[in-house]
């Protein structure tokens, strides 16, 4: 999911419209699997890859996932991917 949503805004915003971020948050919140953790953090950074950026509320409900990963470095991974999804939505990086 997380690379055809990476593949264009098309594809992106169907994901994002079946809910594909709110799942992906209930999954890292209750996940411990680093693999896991880290996946779905590659994957929330790809549905905010983009212009134009997603709704506000989708990057808002991204927005702590991402903060906690830069905030408490759990693996130098997630940190990358958590960065690269805050690149997308200052548009540094489109």
């Amino acid at each position: 999911m997380a690379n055809v949503a990476g593949t264009s805004i098309t594809y992106r915003d169907m994901c994002l419209e079946k809910g594909c971020m709110e799942k992906l948050i209930q999954i890292e919140r209750s996940s411990t699997s680093a693999s896991i953790i880290k996946n779905t953090v590659y994957s929330i950074s790809n549905l905010l890859h983009g212009q134009p950026l997603p709704g506000d509320k989708i990057i808002a409900s991204a927005l702590p996932i991402l903060h906690e990963h830069i905030s408490d470095v759990y693996s130098e991974e997630t940190l990358t991917e958590a960065v690269w999804g805050l690149c997308y939505i200052s548009g540094i990086i489109s």
